[in-house]
C-alpha cells in the first residue's frame, strides 16, 4: 500500500462507506482490498458501485461484459485488476481458455468477442479516438451505437478501480492470486 491507504472493513470505514462496504461483503462474499481502499472516498466507492450496476443491466451479455472487463484490465496492465477481474471473469462462466487468450492477448476463436475484445482495446489505446473503420468492422459483426457506449460505461467503471489501484497499489486478495 501507498501513500498512507489502508484497507477497511464495514466497521472501520469512513461512516459514508460502513453501509457500502457491508453491501460489497453480502454480494461477493468479501471486501476486495481495492474496494476496500476505495472506501477512503465514499463517494468515489459509491460511483464504482453504481456505475457497476448500470453497467450490469447493459445490452451486452454477460460473458461481453467480462470479455470488456478483463480487455480493459490488460491494456491498463493493472497487477491487481487483471488476475481479480480474471478470478470474476471465471465465476461468472467465461471461459478458462479465453479469460488466458485476453490475458496473453492471443485470439479467443470466437469471432464476435475477438471483434469485442479488439474494439475494446482500440477504445482504450486511443483514449476513445478510434477510426471509421474500427467502428465500421464492430458493426459487421453484430454490434451496435448502444454497445459502444456500454463499452465505454464499462470501461469507465474499470478505469476507476484501474486508476486507483494504481495508486494506491493495494496488496492481491488470497481469492485472486491463483491467475496472477
Amino acid at each position: 500500500m501507498k501513500h498512507g491507504y489502508q484497507i477497511y472493513d464495514a466497521s472501520t470505514a469512513p461512516l459514508a462507506s460502513r453501509e457500502l462496504l457491508g453491501a460489497v461483503q453480502k454480494n461477493f462474499g468479501m471486501i476486495p482490498n481495492s474496494l476496500a481502499t476505495m472506501a477512503e472516498s465514499p463517494e468515489t466507492l459509491q460511483a464504482y458501485l453504481t456505475i457497476g450496476e448500470l453497467a450490469a443491466k447493459s445490452s451486452l451479455s454477460p460473458l461481453e461484459q467480462q470479455v470488456v472487463m478483463l480487455t480493459v484490465a490488460r491494456e491498463h496492465e493493472c497487477p491487481y485488476c487483471v488476475p481479480a477481474v480474471a478470478t470474476l471473469a471465471k465465476s461468472h462462466g467465461v471461459p478458462v481458455e479465453h479469460v488466458r487468450n485476453i490475458v496473453d492477448c492471443e485470439p479467443l476463436g470466437d469471432d464476435r468477442l475477438d471483434a469485442l475484445r479488439s474494439f475494446t482495446s482500440s477504445v482504450v489505446r486511443g483514449r476513445g479516438w478510434v477510426t471509421d473503420e474500427e467502428v465500421a468492422t464492430f458493426f459487421r459483426h453484430g454490434y451496435n451505437r448502444r454497445n459502444i457506449l456500454e463499452l465505454i460505461l464499462i470501461t469507465a467503471m474499470k478505469s476507476i478501480a484501474i486508476y486507483a489501484n494504481h495508486i494506491v497499489d493495494p496488496d492481491l486478495d488470497d481469492a485472486f492470486v491463483a491467475e496472477r
